[in-house]
C-alpha cells in the first residue's frame, strides 16, 4: 500500500505541485511553496506542504499518502479518527484537514492536518494525564455502545470495531481478529489449538465478564488505540501535548494502558500512576493487573503481525517470544531454532581477492556496509577495513550520527591509500531509509568495485546486565534487532548474491542469561545466515555485568585491541584458505575447527543434559521448562565460560541437535524459506490477454479470467459481463474490458474459447429497484467507472451506480465488499444468472432449475442452482450456495419468475413474449416442473448500507458442506483473504521458478514470467472430496479445458514444478475411465466433451509415463484407458455440429483409423488434423504398453505411422512438395484441397484449427521420416524458413491469432513445437532466434499481451519454456535446449530438487543478440548434443543438478553431437496410392 512518489507530485526536490484533490483542501487562493518528505512511516509517504495565504502569511499542512483499498480504508480510518479526538479535546491532535483520492494517481488516498512543529522527548506524566484522561472522560460513546462508525487501522491491519452491547463481546472479537492477523503472519502452530480455547473460555470471562456483573458496568470511551511513545510528542511552540497516528474505537479506558505494559514504550510506572490520579482503577481492582496483561496481548499479536507479515519464515522462532500466555513452548521452539540452520547445511563463502592495485595503478577497491557504524564496534571497523583498501558505506541511523561520524573521520590521521569510507544515513528500523541506502550502494558498485560484504553490527551491547533487565525490555528490544537484520538481509540480498558476497553478522548480546528469550533468536539469525551464505562473529570483549565497548569508538581496554589484530591476521589469510573466521576471543579460527577440546567438554556436558531434559519434555515428565532454562544458565555460569561467551557454543549446540534427528530431514532445501520472503505476486499483471488487437474489446484476447482465485482453486470470483457487439464479444472469461455488468459470480474458466461456461451462482449490487425488473438484467446492469483494479487474490471496480465491489476468494468461498453511496443498498442473488453465448446457440448455456431459502434473522441464504450446455454441451450441473451478510438487512424476499428459455436455445423457448416480472413469495422458491427462475433480493436502508460484506461457499454435494466452505476458509477481512491468497500463490507456484528479483532486473520479463505461471494455474479445478458421480478414494478435478491445449508443453512443465497436483490429476483421470468408459479429452461441470481431434488424453499419460511418474497411479488401469481409446468406437452423441461422429470423448474416426490406417475425407471430418494426432495418441500408446503390455508395443508404434498414409508427396503448395492431405477412402487424394487455407478450420471441416501446411510440421514422435518426406535436410530448413515469413498466411485466423500474418500461427497449439525444429538440423541457432523473435513479436505485458486464447494458460506456458530456455517433446523424454531469458534460474522440481539455469554471458537489452547458444554444460559435463532426456547427467530433471548455458552474439552451430531422436521412427512405403 506504499505509495512512493509519482513524477511531479513526490515530496520535496523543489516539487510545489500537488493533486488537484489536495489543492482543493487548501486554504483557498494560497500557493503551494515548498513540499518536503517528513518522517517515516512503513505503511505511507509522508510529507510536509507548505503554501502562502492571501495575506502573505505561511502556513504548514502534514499529508499521508497510500494506494489500494487498505491505503484507502487506513487513511480514511485515521481521518475520522482525529475527527473524533479533536471534537472532544481541541488541540489534542493536529487538526485534521481531509482525506480523499488523488485525481491524477488511480487509486492513490491521502490524509491531510494542520502541521505541528514538536520537539524531542516525551511530556510528562502529569500533563500526559491530564490531557489523555480529558480524552477518556469527555468522550462517551454516541450510541452507548463499544465500536466505532468505522474501520480504523493499527499500522497496516484492520481492527475490529463493529458496534456491541458488551466490552466483553467487543474485547472477544477484537482478540479473535488479532489471533487471526497472528495465524495470518505465523501459520498454524498446534500451540494455537491449546491455548486460545483457554483464552477465550475461561481467561477472557474471567477476567472481563466482573467488569459488567453485580451491579458494575464500563462506559465506552473514546480511545486513541497506539498509544505508544513515538505516537506522542510536545508542541514546540505551545508546549501543549500532541497524539497522532489514532486508530480509535469506543472501549474500556484501561485498554489504552496495555500498550504501555512493554518496559520499551517508556510509559513507566510514573505515568500510569498519574493516569490514575484522574480516574480510578475499575472496580474490581483485584483484577486490574490481569486486565492489562490481556489487553497488552492483544496488541502484542497485531503487533506481531505487522512487523513480521514480510518475513513468515521465521514465525515458529519469533511466535515464542510474542506470546504472553506462557512459557510452554520454550522447549519446542529452542530445538526447532537449531534445527533451521542445521537444516540448510550452509553454504560455503565465496573468497574475494584482497583490496590491491593493478600494475597499472587501477585499484580493486571491494565495497563493504557497515550497519549500525556510528555504534559499538562500528567506527572502528569501518575505519580499519577503509585504510586496508576496502570502500566502506558506513551507515548510520540519522543525520546527528551522519554528522559525529564525519567529524570523527576528519580528526583523526588514517591514511587512505585508495580505500574509502562512505558515510551513508539507512535507519535499519525503516523500510524506506533502506531501499535509499540499496539504492545509493547500487549506483555506487561495479564489477572494479563489488558489494562483496553487508556487516551488520547489532549493537545490542547496552544491555548491561542482561540478568538484571526486565523481560519484557530483553524481549523487545531483541524484536527491534531481529526485525532490523532481516530487513537488511532481504534488501541486500540480490546484491549479495550477484557479486557472490557474504553477510556478516556481528553479535553482541551482553551477558546472556536469559536463555529462553535468547535462545530462539539466535537459533533464527543461525537459520537466516545459513541462507544468505553469512558469517557469525561473536565479539564479547566484556564479561557478564560489564559493558566496555559504548556508543562511539572501541576503547584501548578489554579485548578491542586484540579483536582489531586477529581481523588484520585474517584478511592477510583468508585467500590462502587457511582460516574460516575470528572467535569472540580475539583467536583465529582455523578451518574445520570451531572450538577447543576444554569449551567441547563444557559444552558437551551442558548438552548431555539438556538434550536429556529436552528429550523428557518431550515424553511430558519434564518439570518445567525453566528447569532446562536453569540447567543451561548454570553451564554459562562455568569459570571458563563466564567471561567471554564464543561462538563454539552455538556450532556444538547445533551439531549435537544434529546428530540426534533423522539424516532424511537435512535433504529438505531450507534455502527455500527465505524465498517465501519474497512477494513474487507483485509481478503478476492479471490483466495480460485481457484484451485483442481492437482496443477496448475482449474479441482476439486471451479469454482469460480476471478475479480472485488460489491455485486450481474451485472458486474463481469475478465479474461477469455482456459486451457489444456480439461479433467482437468474448465472455468466456466473464471479464470484459467494456461489457455491462450483469452480476458477480462463483465459478469461471479462463482462456478458453467456443460458448461460455459458468458465470454461477451469482450477486450483484443495485442501489434502486426504480424500473427494475429482476428477471431482465437488462433493466440494471451496469457500465463500470474508472479503471478496475486487480491483483493476485484480489479484484476491486466502481459501477456508474457509484457501487464499490471488491472480490477475494479461497479454495471453495468467496468474500465479496459492496461499498455503497449514500442511498438505499440492495443485494441480488439470481440463481438463474449464466454467462450466455449470444452468437451461438448450440453451445450456449440454460438454466436447469433451483432453490433459493433466505433467513432475514441471520442475513443468510442457501439453495442451489442447475446450468447445463455451454462449450462442451454438458449436462446440468448442480451447484450448492451458502451464502451470509455481516449485517441484517431491512427486508429480505425470494421470488421466482417464468424461465424463458426453460432448454437449450438450440431446440426452442418462449421468448417470443415479454419478459416477465418476479413473484416475491416470502422466504423460500423453489422452480418448479417449468424450471422457473428463483432469486432473492436483500435490502438495507440508506443507514446501514455505508459497507456490506458477503461470504459464499459453494459445494457440488450439498449445502451442508457449503456452509462449511464459508465457516472454515474465510473471515470477514478482505485484506487478511487476499493476503492468504497471494501467500499460498507465493508458496505453492510463483516460487517453483526463481530469478532475480531486485529492482536491477528486467521488471517486463518479471512480469511476463510470474503472470505466465498465474494463468496456468488457474484450471483444472481440483474438487477433491467434490465428486457428486461416484464415491471413489481417488481425487477429482474438472475442467480440463482441453487436453488438446494442455498437453503440448503444460503437463510437461506441471510434471517438474506441481508433482504432486499432477499426480492428482492423472488419477483423476484415469478413475474417470473407470467410472464413465472414458478419458475425457475435454471436460467441464463433471461432462466430458468436447473432442477436438484425437485422444489426447492419451498423450498425457504417456509423458507422465515416460519421465517416470508412478507414485499412486494406477499405471495397469491407465493402459487399458488409452488402449480402449484406440480400439473403441465411442456412441455418436447426436452434436449438432459434426453429423459424422462423436464430440463426446473417444476417437470418433476409429471406424477409418483401424482399417485403412488414416481418417477418410468423406467418411469422417476433419480427415487432416486427426490423421495427424491418431499417429501421435497411438504412439503414446505404444510407449505405455512397453512398459504395461510389451506385446502390444509394436502394433501401436506401427500405427503411429498411420499420418504417412495420408502423405502426398504430389502435393504443392508455395514452392514446396508433399503435405499431410485429406485422403478419401477409396484411397485418393483430395488434390484440389487448398494447402493453406482451412476454410473455417472448425468442427466440419477437413482440418481443425490449422491449415495442411501447418499440420505436416506437427509429428514429433518421427521428425527424422517427416524430414525425409519434404526432401531432406535442406527442402525442411527451407520449408520452415518460409512458414515464418511475414503475410504468407493464406487464412484469416479470426480470434486465434489476430494479428498474424505467417504461415506458422503461435497462437494455435499445434504450431507450438515449430519453431523449435531447427535443433533437428542442429542448427540450434535458428530455433532460438525463431522462438525469440515470436516471443518478443506477440508476447507483452499489456492487456493485448498474447497473440490469441490462453487456452488454459497453454500459450502462457509455452513462453514459460521459453523464457527457462527449454522445450519438451512431448510422449518422449526429450527437452530441447534453447536459451534462457534469465541470468539464474533456480526450479523446484521433483518435491524439493532444485534445477539451476545458468546464462553465463547473456547480453539481450536493447536488442543486444547476446543470447545465442556458444556452449553447453549439464552437472558439469560438456554437452555436445542440442537436447538431452529426462534422467540425462545423473537425472537432471528428478535429482536436480545445474545447467549453464555460455551465451554470445555469434549465430553458432555449437552442437556436434546427434539431433534429438526419434523415437516413433517407422517407415511406409505405400505413399503414391491415388
Amino acid at each position: 500500500m506504499n505509495y512512493d512518489g509519482t513524477p511531479g507530485l513526490e515530496f520535496g526536490g523543489g516539487n510545489v505541485k500537488v493533486d488537484p484533490a489536495v489543492a482543493v483542501a487548501l486554504p483557498k487562493g494560497s500557493t503551494v511553496v515548498c513540499t518536503e518528505p517528513h518522517g517515516v512511516s512503513f505503511w505511507a509517504s509522508i510529507g510536509r506542504i507548505d503554501v502562502e495565504l492571501l495575506n502573505g502569511e505561511l502556513q504548514s499542512f502534514f499529508i499521508k499518502v497510500a494506494s489500494k483499498a487498505v491505503g484507502k480504508s487506513m487513511l480514511s480510518g485515521e481521518y475520522e479518527s482525529s475527527l473524533a479526538i479533536a471534537a472532544v479535546v481541541p488541540g489534542l491532535v493536529p487538526k485534521p484537514i481531509a482525506s480523499g483520492t488523488y485525481e491524477s494517481i488511480p487509486d492513490t488516498h491521502f490524509f491531510m492536518c494542520e502541521f505541528r512543529e514538536m520537539s524531542g522527548g516525551l511530556p510528562d506524566p502529569k500533563t500526559f494525564a491530564t490531557r489523555l484522561t480529558a480524552l477518556h472522560e469527555k468522550g462517551i460513546s454516541p450510541n452507548g455502545k463499544f465500536g466505532f462508525h468505522t474501520n480504523t487501522y493499527m499500522g497496516n491491519l484492520p481492527q475490529y470495531t463493529g458496534w456491541e452491547d458488551s466490552w466483553e463481546a467487543f474485547f472477544a472479537k477484537s482478540m479473535r481478529m488479532a489471533l487471526d492477523h497472528e495465524q495470518n503472519a505465523q501459520g498454524p502452530e498446534p500451540e494455537f489449538d491449546v491455548l486460545v480455547p483457554i483464552l477465550f473460555d475461561k481467561v477472557i470471562p474471567r477476567l472481563l465478564r466482573p467488569l459488567e456483573s453485580d451491579g458494575r458496568s464500563v462506559k465506552p470511551r473514546l480511545t486513541h488505540n497506539d498509544l505508544w511513545f513515538a505516537n506522542v510528542g510536545m508542541d514546540s511552540n505551545t508546549d501543549e501535548v500532541i497524539i497522532f497516528d489514532a486508530c480509535c474505537f469506543y472501549a474500556h479506558n484501561e485498554y489504552e494502558l496495555g500498550q504501555w505494559k512493554p518496559v520499551c514504550n517508556r510509559f513507566g510506572p510514573e505515568y500510569v500512576a498519574a493516569y490514575h490520579s484522574h480516574m480510578d482503577q475499575s472496580e474490581p481492582v483485584e483484577d486490574y493487573d490481569g486486565r492489562i496483561d490481556l489487553y497488552k496481548l492483544t496488541i502484542r499479536f497485531t503487533s506481531s503481525e505487522m512487523v513480521n507479515r514480510a518475513f513468515t519464515a521465521f514465525s515458529g522462532i519469533l511466535t515464542a517470544l510474542e506470546r504472553g500466555l506462557a512459557h510452554l513452548d520454550f522447549v519446542v521452539h529452542y530445538i526447532s531454532g537449531y534445527l533451521l540452520y542445521y537444516l540448510i547445511g550452509g553454504f560455503k563463502p565465496q573468497y574475494h581477492t584482497r583490496p590491491k592495485k593493478s600494475k597499472n595503478g587501477v585499484p580493486y577497491s571491494p565495497c563493504v556496509l557497515i550497519t549500525g557504524a556510528g555504534q559499538g564496534i562500528g567506527p572502528a571497523t569501518s575505519l580499519w577495513l577503509a585504510s586496508k583498501g576496502y570502500t566502506v558505506f558506513a551507515s548510520v541511523k540519522n543525520d546527528e550520527e551522519l554528522q559525529r561520524i564525519r567529524e570523527e573521520i576528519k580528526s583523526r590521521d588514517i591514511k587512505l591509500d585508495f580505500g574509502s569510507i562512505r558515510p551513508m544515513v539507512m535507519d535499519v528500523l525503516s523500510s524506506s531509509s533502506i531501499a535509499a541506502a540499496v539504492d545509493e550502494v547500487t549506483a555506487a558498485i561495479s564489477d572494479d568495485k563489488p558489494l562483496i560484504g553487508v556487516v551488520n553490527n547489532a549493537g545490542l551491547c547496552l544491555i548491561s546486565p542482561m540478568e538484571l533487565t526486565p523481560i519484557d525490555t530483553v524481549r523487545d528490544i531483541f524484536d527491534l534487532d531481529f526485525w532490523a537484520y532481516i530487513s537488511v538481509v532481504h534488501a541486500f540480498l540480490p546484491l549479495i548474491k550477484k557479486y557472490q558476497g557474504r553477510f556478516i553478522n556481528v553479535g553482541s548480546y551482553g551477558g546472556f542469561v536469559n536463555p529462553p528469550m535468547w535462545a530462539p533468536y539466535c537459533a533464527a539469525k543461525a537459520a537466516l545466515e545459513g541462507m544468505t551464505r553469512s558469517w557469525r562473529l561473536e565479539l564479547k570483549p566484556f564479561g557478564v555485568g560489564m559493558t566496555t565497548i559504548r556508543p562511539g569508538w572501541t576503547r584501548t581496554h578489554g579485548i578491542g585491541p586484540k579483536i582489531s589484530e586477529a581481523w588484520s591476521a585474517y584478511f592477510d589469510q583468508v585467500d590462502e584458505g587457511k582460516v574460516a573466521g575470528v572467535d569472540s576471543m580475539g583467536h583465529l579460527v582455523p578451518l574445520n575447527k570451531t572450538c577447543g577440546d576444554q569449551e567441547k567438554q563444557i559444552y558437551g556436558n551442558m548438552m548431555l543434559k539438556w538434550h536429556e531434559l529436552t528429550m523428557a519434555a518431550a515424553d511430558g515428565i519434564a518439570e518445567t521448562a525453566e528447569h532446562v532454562a536453569k540447567t543451561i544458565h548454570d553451564a554459562m555460569s562455568d569459570a571458563f565460560l563466564q567471561p567471554y561467551y564464543t561462538v563454539g557454543y552455538d556450532a556444538l549446540l547445533g551439531q549435537t541437535v544434529r546428530d540426534l534427528v533423522p539424516e532424511s530431514i537435512y535433504e529438505v532445501s531450507m534455502a527455500r524459506m527465505f524465498e517465501e520472503l519474497v512477494d513474487y505476486s507483485r509481478f503478476v499483471n492479471p490483466f495480460i490477454g485481457a484484451e485483442g488487437r481492437i482496443p477496448g474489446y475482449a474479441y482476439g484476447g486471451g479469454d482469460i479470467f480476471v478475479g480472485a482465485a488460489v491455485p486450481f482453486g474451485v472458486v474463481k470470483l469475478g465479474l461477469d459481463t455482456y459486451e457489444e457487439p456480439v461479433n467482437q464479444s468474448a465472455l468466456n472469461g466473464g471479464w470484459t474490458p467494456q461489457g455491462w455488468v450483469t452480476g458477480t459470480s462463483m465459478l469461471h474458466a479462463s482462456g478458453t474459447g467456443g460458448g461460455p461456461k459458468y458465470g454461477f451462482p451469482s450477486e450483484m449490487p443495485l442501489v434502486s429497484l426504480d424500473g427494475v425488473n429482476l428477471l431482465d438484467n437488462r433493466t440494471y446492469w451496469q457500465r463500470r467507472v474508472g479503471n478496475d483494479i486487480a491483483r493476485v487474490g484480489y479484484f476491486r471496480t466502481q459501477l456508474e451506480s457509484g457501487v464499490t465491489i471488491q472480490l477475494t476468494a479461497t479454495r471453495h468461498a468467496g468474500l465479496r465488499e459492496y461499498s455503497f453511496p449514500d442511498a438505499d443498498g440492495h443485494v441480488l442473488i439470481d440463481l438463474s444468472h449464466y454467462l450466455p453465448h449470444p452468437t451461438r446457440d448450440w453451445d450456449s448455456q440454460f438454466y436447469a432449475g433451483g432453490e433459493i431459502e433466505v433467513n432475514p434473522e441471520d442475513a443468510s441464504y442457501t439453495g442451489f442452482t442447475s446450468i447445463g450446455g455451454g462449450w462442451n454441451m454438458g449436462a446440468p450441473v448442480t451447484v450448492y450456495v451458502c451464502g451470509e451478510f455481516d449485517r441484517r438487512p431491512n427486508t429480505a424476499a425470494a421470488f421466482y419468475g417464468k424461465n424463458t428459455f426453460p432448454v437449450s436455445r438450440h431446440y426452442r423457448s418462449f421468448n417470443n413474449a415479454t419478459t416477465p416480472e418476479p413473484t416475491f413469495v416470502g422466504t423460500k422458491a423453489r422452480s418448479g416442473p417449468l424450471n422457473n427462475r428463483v432469486g432473492a433480493i436483500f435490502t438495507w436502508d440508506s443507514e446501514n448500507t455505508t459497507v456490506v460484506k458477503s461470504r459464499v461457499g459453494v459445494s457440488f454435494i450439498s449445502v451442508d458442506k457449503a456452509c462449511s466452505y464459508q465457516d472454515q476458509e474465510l473471515s470477514w477481512d478482505i485484506g487478511e483473504i487476499e493476503k492468504a491468497a497471494q501467500s499460498e500463490w507465493n508458496r505453492d507456484v510463483f516460487s517453483k521458478i526463481r530469478v532475480d528479483t531486485s529492482p536491477s532486473a528486467n521488471q517486463t520479463r518479471l512480469a511476463m514470467l510470474y503472470s505466465s505461471l498465474y494463468f496456468m494455474h488457474l484450471i483444472p479445478s481440483e474438487r477433491i472430496g467434490e465428486n457428486p458421480l461416484w464415491e471413489s478414494e481417488e481425487p477429482y478435478w474438472d475442467d480440463f479445458y482441453t487436453m488438446w491445449d494442455l498437453f503440448r508443453n503444460q503437463v510437461s512443465l506441471w510434471h517438474l514444478i506441481q508433482p504432486a497436483y499432477y499426480e492428482s490429476m492423472l488419477r483423476a483421470l484415469i478413475d474417470m475411465f473407470k467410472h464413465e468408459g472414458y478419458l475425457p479429452d475435454g471436460r467441464s461441470g463433471n461432462y466430458n466433451g468436447l473432442v477436438q481431434g484425437g485422444s489426447n488424453a492419451d498423450n498425457v499419460l504417456a509423458d507422465a509415463y515416460v519421465k517416470g511418474l508412478r507414485g499412486k497411479i494406477n499405471w495397469t488401469d491407465g493402459y487399458l484407458a488409452v488402449k480402449k481409446n484406440a480400439e473403441v468406437l465411442p456412441y455418436f452423441d447426436q452434436n449438432p455440429v459434426d453429423p459424422q461422429g462423436s464430440l463426446e470423448e473417444g476417437r470418433s474416426a476409429l471406424d477409418d483409423w483401424i482399417p485403412l490406417g488414416y481418417v477418410s475425407a468423406d467418411r469422417n471430418s476433419r480427415a487432416v488434423s486427426k490423421t495427424v494426432e491418431y499417429s501421435l495418441n497411438d504412439f503414446a500408446v505404444s510407449q505405455i504398453a512397453a512398459g504395461e503390455r510389451p506385446g502390444d508395443r509394436e502394433l501401436y508404434l506401427r500405427r503411429s505411422a498411420g499420418w504417412q498414409l495420408s502423405w502426398d508427396p504430389e502435393a504443392t503448395a508455395r514452392g514446396f512438395s508433399g503435405f499431410v492431405m485429406p485422403r478419401y477412402s477409396n484411397g485418393t487424394f483430395h488434390r484440389s484441397y487448398n494447402i493453406t487455407n482451412c476454410g473455417d478450420c472448425n468442427w466440419a471441416d477437413e482440418s481443425y484449427e490449422g491449415t495442411s501446411f501447418e499440420y505436416s510440421f506437427v509429428i514429433p514422435h518421427d521428425v527424422e521420416r517427416m524430414i525425409e518426406l519434404m526432401g531432406g535436410p535442406q527442402h525442411f530448413e527451407d520449408r520452415l524458413d518460409y512458414v515464418f515469413k511475414p503475410n504468407t498466411s493464406g487464412v484469416d485466423l479470426g480470434v486465434n491469432g489476430l494479428g498474424i500474418t505467417t504461415i506458422n500461427n503461435i497462437a494455435n497449439e499445434p504450431d507450438f513445437q515449430t519453431p523449435y525444429l531447427y535443433n533437428y538440423l542442429n542448427k540450434q541457432w535458428k530455433s532460438v532466434e525463431r522462438s525469440r523473435q515470436l516471443a518478443n513479436d506477440f508476447f507483452f505485458n499489456s492487456t493485448n499481451g498474447i497473440p490469441g486464447n490462453s487456452d488454459a494458460g497453454a500459450l502462457n506456458c509455452w513462453l514459460v519454456w521459453q523464457m527457462l530456455g527449454l522445450y519438451p517433446v512431448v510422449t518422449t523424454p526429450v527437452y530441447l535446449l534453447e536459451s534462457p531469458w534469465f541470468e539464474d534460474i533456480n526450479v523446484t522440481v521433483n518435491h524439493g530438487r532444485t534445477l539451476r539455469i545458468r546464462a553465463e554471458g547473456l547480453d539481450d537489452r536493447d536488442g543486444r543478440g547476446g543470447f545465442y547458444v556458444q556452449g553447453v554444460s549439464i552437472n558439469g559435463q560438456e554437452w555436445s548434443k542440442n537436447w538431452f532426456e529426462h534422467e540425462d547427467a545423473g537425472g537432471i530433471m528428478t535429482n536436480g543438478g545445474e545447467i549453464v548455458f555460455q551465451l554470445g552474439s555469434e549465430q553458432k552451430v555449437w552442437e556436434t553431437g546427434v539431433v534429438p531422436p526419434s523415437p516413433g521412427h517407422v517407415v511406409l512405403e505405400d505413399l503414391n496410392t491415388s
